[in-house]
């Protein structure tokens, strides 16, 4: 057989999605980001199901009308990166593509019991906390009050998270669901796991939508959501605008519905680390553990009186990143592919769900304006605020044609 008849057909392991003009590719297997050139983007698409190289060549030399030697050699050397890359596969592939199932439990042993703390609704989980030490007790009830507040999803009590803390010795003993998390941590440190689960222990039973790693708020009616890895600056971000009357969604973790895009909200209290302390020493909590703990676990309502937000469509993706030096805050405006890149790398594990996972950020790519924000303290919260402002106005310049003949008609 020659190298013209091998049969070639796509990974069906791999993600796809079209931004703007380019074809972009995730292979969750390494979670590389891959952007086509237009040849490459035909000569894949091509594969969908298994055909030679021969055919491509055929198909590709009829739609740009040209003899099959002249693109030959680009043809097979595109095709060949494709095969290295994994892109692609040789001969037809009989992987099987495991749909995702959520969970009901991680331990099928495991049998909820009366618990202390909770229900509180977390990222469209139901979660319940078992904790026998008093100050521990106190403390996450402070934190977690708000998630009390949510709207019940009638389907989130078939999905619990039930942790435990347990007296081990001098230390405590954090499990979730029966299956251990931590052992012999401070009072602080099993805290501070327990939050931290909280942010992806839903992943393993929501199959509705994703959960960025992101801060958001609301200024005037338009939903401004900050993406970024820890230290970026966005639980600083969100206290400063929060300050200023915006209201909450979250400043850690945020649920999109994969059938709208609309973000959910997660108002549990706001996470300041000592950076942040030091811009805010008036939001110390005077806790018991504030000192033993690294971070300050700070009510929203203590910061404005913006209350929280209920959610909805978002208006802007805000992407920050924090310079240690004090400099004015510059905000630049990103093309798809580049926030295409940013929400992949700010989003909580989504591979499990799929395809559809993938498609819901190519969508919010091509969809959402995203922009970079440089900041070190001096400008951010103006130039947020403008650009919501700014926001406003399209909207308002793209409803008042659809309003203008209604009042002529009045007049």
């Amino acid at each position: 057989m020659s190298e013209l008849e091998i049969e070639i057909s796509a990974s069906p392991e791999v993600f796809f999605g079209v931004v703007g003009d380019s074809l972009l590719l995730f292979d969750p297997r390494d979670r590389r980001l891959h952007v086509l050139n237009n040849t490459a983007a035909m000569t894949w698409a091509l594969t969908d199901a298994p055909i030679t190289a021969l055919a491509i060549l055929e198909n590709l030399a009829a739609h740009f009308d040209v003899p099959v030697s002249q693109i030959e050699d680009e043809v097979l050397s595109v095709l060949g990166q494709l095969i290295d890359a994994r892109l692609c596969v040789v001969g037809e592939s009989t992987a099987e593509v495991v749909p995702h199932q959520p969970a009901v439990s991680r331990n099928p042993d495991f049998e909820a019991k009366p618990t202390t703390l909770g229900p509180y609704i977390a990222l469209g989980a139901m979660a319940v906390i078992d904790v026998s030490d008093k100050r521990l007790h106190d403390e996450l009830g402070r934190i977690l009050q708000p998630l009390l507040n949510l709207d019940v999803d009638p389907l989130a009590s078939d999905r619990l998270l039930h942790y435990r803390v347990e007296r081990a010795g001098d230390g405590f003993n954090l499990s979730l669901n029966g299956e251990t998390l931590a052992r012999g941590t401070t009072r602080a440190t099993c805290k501070r796991s327990l939050l931290s689960n909280l942010n992806s222990g839903p992943l393993s039973f929501v199959a509705y939508s994703i959960v960025m790693h992101a801060a958001g708020v609301e200024i005037d009616g338009r939903i401004m959501v900050f993406p970024g890895k820890s230290n970026s600056g966005k639980s600083t971000l969100a206290t400063r605008l929060l300050s200023r009357g915006a209201a909450y969604l979250s400043d850690e973790a945020l649920p999109v519905a994969m059938s709208n895009l609309s973000v959910g909200v997660y108002p549990k209290s706001l996470c300041l680390d000592a950076g942040a302390q030091r811009i805010f020493p008036m939001l110390d909590p005077q806790t018991p553990d504030a000192v033993a703990d690294s971070s300050w676990d700070v009510d929203p309502e203590q910061i404005g009186d913006g209350g929280v937000s209920h959610g909805g469509a978002i208006d802007a993706l805000v992407f920050p990143t924090f310079k240690t030096s004090a400099v004015d805050a510059s905000l630049e405006r990103l093309d798809p592919v580049d926030v295409a890149r940013q929400l992949l790398a700010n989003t909580f594990d989504f591979v499990p769900l799929g395809q559809p996972a993938f498609a819901v950020l190519i969508r919010m790519a091509n969809t959402i304006p995203g922009y970079a924000l440089s900041h070190g303290g001096r400008g951010e919260v103006e130039l947020i605020e403008e650009l919501s402002a700014s926001l406003g106005q399209v909207t308002d310049a793209t409803e008042s044609p659809a309003t203008a003949p209604a009042e002529a008609a009045t007049d």
